[in-house]
């Protein structure tokens, strides 16, 4: 599937670790540690807004932000962010600053044609954030490397319409792999990585439908990587891996609301186990599955959010140690907060972005230890940045 305006999304991805046990033991997950006091006054400052380009005499070309991930790309202890251009093809690159400020001063990176997702990693083990760029028209994968310039060292062919892209260790090597939606037909790629920031080898494994978006976590608790995939039968599809870069097919399934876009994994309840939350533009609601830890999940619980839902984020806004959910609304030009403690959220707070907010990323851009929010908006070719005034 060939994706236009509105599309697809990067989400930010939680990931559960875990350690293998021998097989006669049961493993249990530790325990959670006990919800901390909330922040007595929560809130967000009014968003500042950046465009894609450095300060240049020509016009800025950069044009709809569709995916956006943070990391400290750099390595001077800072967020930062790029932002995936669908139309023009390239990545904006902001430098983060201890104010929580973003510096637009590198041209932006050229990268394959319509990317649309983008997920982060040390892929060839020197310390920096590198990217991974799903590009939906030329059916790759585009490679990125962390530095005081980000640079692009290379591509992967993958499947046709490449819609989304996430990290994890798949065959247990402590390298990162890729694994990719690719939304024409009914199966995910996985490349293998080698530690240096190359992926040679892929293989292709059963969705169970047309995939949309991946995350990774751990859902059965033995230490092994598993994937969860959105399709565009109202579906999220959960493959559990064998750990040598594998999953137990066929993949078990379960029903969300209408047209998902996104997913993102993370303890929602507090039970040290992971959850998963989907968002559905067509339904303009968020449906979130409670994880058993065997690599089960309960039925969706629904919670309400703008209109057309697009890109999740999972990340504790509130300072009491639970996960909380940010979602970008397209059609309401709004970013909707769903704070955890309730059941296991609280009804949606709602904050003002730009016109189409498509990508939200949860990261700590001023260093106060608490979680701020980027928002990509398509309509007017900018980046709104919240940062959490919570005390």
């Amino acid at each position: 599937m060939r994706f236009r305006s509105p599309g697809p999304l990067v989400v930010t991805i939680v990931l559960s670790s875990g350690i293998a046990g021998c097989g006669e033991v049961e493993r249990k997950p530790p325990a959670p540690d006990p919800p901390k006091k909330a922040c007595e006054a929560f809130g967000f400052d009014k968003a500042t807004t950046y465009k894609l380009c450095p300060v240049m005499p020509t016009a800025c070309t950069a044009s709809s932000p569709y995916a956006s991930a943070g990391g400290d790309f750099d390595g001077d202890g800072f967020v930062d962010l790029l932002v995936a251009n669908y139309t023009s093809n390239d990545v904006s690159v902001f430098h983060g600053t201890a104010e929580g400020k973003l510096n637009v001063d590198q041209a932006r990176v050229t990268v394959g044609t319509g990317p649309v997702s983008i997920t982060t990693g040390d892929f060839n083990g020197d310390g920096l954030a590198d990217a991974a760029l799903a590009n939906n028209l030329s059916d790759d994968v585009t490679i990125l490397f962390g530095g005081p310039v980000i640079t692009k060292v290379g591509s992967y062919n993958v499947g046709k319409s490449p819609t989304w892209v996430a990290t994890a260790d798949f065959n247990g090597d402590k390298n990162l792999d890729l694994v990719v939606a690719t939304g024409e037909g009914t199966t995910i790629d996985v490349l293998l990585g080698t530690g240096q920031g190359t992926f040679p080898n892929k293989a292709t494994f059963d969705a169970s439908g047309a995939p949309v978006a991946v995350a990774v976590g751990d859902f059965d608790g033995n230490g092994k990587s598993d994937v969860a995939v959105v399709t565009q039968g109202n579906n999220v599809a959960v493959l559990l891996g064998t750990g040598d870069g594998k999953f137990v097919e066929p993949p078990k399934t379960y029903t969300v609301g209408q047209d998902p876009y996104g997913v993102v994994i993370g303890d929602f309840n507090h039970d040290g186990k992971p959850d998963l939350a989907t968002t559905n533009g067509g339904s303009d609601d968020v449906s979130v599955l409670i994880g058993t830890g065997d690599g089960t999940f309960g039925g969706a619980i629904t919670y309400g959010v703008g209109q057309d839902p697009k890109s999740i984020a999972a990340g504790d806004l509130n300072c009491d140690g639970l996960s909380d959910l940010a979602v970008a609304n397209y059609q309401t030009n709004t970013v909707s907060v769903l704070l955890g403690g309730g059941t296991p959220f609280q009804p949606a707070v709602t904050y003002d972005a730009g016109n189409g907010a498509r990508s939200v990323v949860i990261a700590d851009f001023d260093g106060d230890d608490l979680g701020d929010m980027a928002v990509t908006n398509a309509g007017v070719n900018t980046v709104s940045v919240l940062l959490n005034t919570s005390e």
